[in-house]
């Protein structure tokens, strides 16, 4: 009878553990960006190519920024500061693809 309850209870747990619903995706794995998916990059290949270069723009700075977050030898005060000239290089340079991508779409657009 003792045997036959704990087998009872250990095939309960089993069956409780397994029924609980998983996530279906592997956690810390890297993800590849498709351009070639999104509805809109169909329509303009500008607007793909300004997305694309605004991936490679933000994988540079997140790449930069983990580099001065990961320095041991640099102190806080510093970090912040050259964080922050990061992030304002980053901001620029993507207003800078934006506004060069808005132009020649605009401009292309006036000749049909």
């Amino acid at each position: 009878m003792k045997k036959l309850f704990t087998l009872m209870i250990a095939f309960s747990i089993l069956t409780v553990a397994n029924a609980q619903r998983g996530v279906k995706h592997k956690r810390g794995t890297k993800v590849a960006v498709n351009f070639s998916v999104y509805p809109i990059a169909k329509k303009f290949k500008g607007n793909m190519q300004m997305q694309q270069a605004i991936f490679f723009i933000n994988r540079k700075y997140n790449r930069r920024i983990r580099y001065v977050k990961n320095n041991f030898y640099m102190r806080p005060i510093v970090k912040m500061k050259k964080i922050r000239k990061l992030n304002r290089q980053r901001r620029f340079e993507i207003a800078r693809i934006k506004q060069f991508y808005a132009r020649n779409y605009w401009y292309g657009m006036a000749r049909f």
